[in-house]
């Protein structure tokens, strides 16, 4: 038997919107990555999926791209404070309390960005090292999802996605 093991796991670093196809501001992207079943037989396929996120950065309704839409969640509630019945913290982007042209001017820094198209490198680890598997491109949402067949001895096998930024253009 072959246990897989998916790496969950923010980016540490800040990319460049140049790097996600923008020309402004700075964002931290969260990657995920998810292996499923977890444990195959060799000559087995596995799925190994996963998603890069920038909601944190302003794609508010995840739909893969930060436009007009995720402005319209915030126009919606504009003006709503802490303690508001139709305050949503997750749209206080600046995290000071109330929902107001600040969180716009975040949203309008990096508007145009997209999580759709970016290359993800599946790596393995072995024998110390994280060693690349294979690549994939995200769907427009930022999703990917890659069937793998299990080869090699019984044993755990450790993945994890990486999202190389500003190392390729979109």
């Amino acid at each position: 038997m072959l246990t897989l093991k998916a790496e969950r796991r923010e980016l540490s670093t800040e990319l460049s919107t140049a790097a996600l196809g923008n020309n402004g501001g700075v964002i931290t992207p969260t990657l995920t990555l998810e292996a499923s079943p977890a444990v195959v037989s060799q000559g087995e396929t596995f799925e190994l999926y996963g998603k890069l996120s920038i909601k944190e950065a302003g794609d508010l309704n995840e739909d893969g791209i930060i436009n007009v839409l995720d402005l319209l969640k915030i126009a919606y509630v504009f003006g709503a404070r802490e303690g508001d019945p139709n305050y949503d913290p997750s749209l206080d982007l600046n995290k000071d309390g109330v929902i107001n042209v600040l969180d716009l001017l975040k949203i309008a820094s990096v508007y145009g960005q997209t999580a759709a198209s970016k290359p993800i490198e599946i790596q393995f680890y072995r024998e110390g090292y994280w060693v690349p598997l294979l690549h994939v491109t995200t769907e427009s949402d930022g999703s990917f999802r890659v069937s793998v067949e299990a080869t090699g001895p019984p044993g755990v096998y450790y993945f994890r996605a990486y999202f190389p930024g500003g190392e390729y253009q979109a």
